[in-house]
């Protein structure tokens, strides 16, 4: 009778043990789950900015952003060459001896009001914020008439310039405010081709002149058309 009770218990054992366990797990599970709190929130990937830029010392205008897995930014820019920028540097390249008077008046009459257009890629490995890598080609060109008594000459002949340009950055971007971004950079552009021609009618002496002066430009242009840069954007990200 003792051997058959000391089984009985030996063999109830086992099932007192499991059902012990059980709502002891049951109810940890969920008093974990709730200590260990929501998931984190990952911050996108994809971030747009977009924003109003200068780049000293020739371009006012604006720029958009889109900023993709891996930090890879594509970035584009337009604008116009400001007619304020082009006297500035005409009174340094002046006042330094870089440049006449005479040469003074071709680079205004070249670059007021020209349209600039930047397509650009580039990486910011940290993030915003942080340092931005970009290299980017550049198109500047003006189609207008063009008063030659600016050059020396008489009547208004058609100019048709276009400078191709590469321009490197090294950038640093911020968001002091959220949404709010703030980019300055430094950076070269390099001239790599251009072309600057005048179309008009005249007698001989006439289009004499103004192959004179086409050529005086494309000299112009072929020497000058490359530099430092200092840019500043501002404006909202996404």
């Amino acid at each position: 009778m003792k051997i058959a009770l000391l089984a009985a218990c030996i063999a109830l054992l086992p099932i007192g043990h499991a059902s012990a366990d059980e709502p002891a797990t049951e109810l940890a599970s969920p008093l974990r789950a709730q200590r260990a709190g929501p998931p984190p929130a990952h911050p996108s990937d994809f971030h747009l900015d977009l924003g109003a830029t200068t780049l000293l010392p020739l371009v006012l205008g604006g720029s958009i952003a889109l900023e993709v897995p891996g930090h890879i930014v594509i970035h584009t820019a337009g604008g116009v060459i400001s007619s304020a920028y082009v006297d500035t540097i005409n009174s340094v390249g002046v006042g330094w001896g870089v440049y006449d008077q005479s040469s003074a008046q071709l680079v205004s009459s070249l670059l007021n009001d020209a349209t600039f257009l930047e397509l650009g890629i580039g990486i910011r490995p940290a993030g915003t914020p942080g340092i931005e890598l970009t290299v980017s080609y550049v198109l500047l060109w003006s189609q207008r008439m063009l008063d030659m008594s600016q050059l020396g000459g008489v009547g208004h002949y058609g100019l048709d310039l276009t400078i191709d340009a590469i321009h490197g950055e090294l950038a640093w971007q911020s968001e002091p405010i959220d949404h709010v971004y703030f980019r300055i950079a430094l950076g070269w552009a390099q001239s790599f081709n251009h072309g600057v021609s005048l179309a008009g009618s005249g007698d001989a002496a006439t289009q004499a002149a103004m192959h004179a002066s086409a050529d005086a430009l494309n000299a112009l242009v072929g020497r000058y058309a490359f530099g430092p840069t200092l840019g500043a954007t501002m404006g909202a990200r996404f």
